[in-house]
């Protein structure tokens, strides 16, 4: 088992639906964690959650929301439209965290909700770091 644990931000919104024989939730969403370069790069991230995680992150996250998640690593396989057989990595997710408090995220989703605003302001966050962890989860150099 490969576990993976991330921090990063939901690039848009997660995307909830109910299927398979049990009618279980499922939300697939993407983080965009920060690289440790110092350009700004980022790694996407798809994960997927079950149940009551599913329903818990597509209701009280949205574009921007910065979450730490914990899980597996899988890769899984399709064949496209050409017939080719293709691969891609994907989290499931065990456990998660919002680290942004209740009202960061109220005023991120009224602000999703409008036409004319400026994302720049929607990447801040209001959560101070871990002790001995940078913002984006990385030890800090001492």
């Amino acid at each position: 088992m490969i576990s993976v644990h991330a921090v990063g931000r939901l690039t848009k919104n997660a995307e909830l639906r109910y299927g398979g024989e049990q009618n279980r939730a499922v939300a697939v969403f993407y983080l965009a964690c920060k690289r440790r370069t110092k350009e700004d790069k980022a790694t996407f991230i798809r994960c997927v959650a079950f149940d009551k995680a599913a329903e818990i992150l597509s209701q009280y996250t949205c574009k921007g929301a910065m979450l730490e998640v914990t899980g597996e690593l899988i890769e899984e396989s399709y064949l496209d439209q050409s017939n080719i057989s293709r691969k891609y990595m994907q989290v499931i997710v065990d456990k998660f965290e919002m680290l942004e408090s209740k009202e960061t995220m109220e005023k991120r989703k009224q602000a999703n909700n409008s036409k004319n605003y400026d994302y720049r302001e929607a990447n801040t966050y209001e959560q101070p770091p871990m002790d001995g962890m940078s913002e984006f989860g990385y030890l800090e150099n001492r």
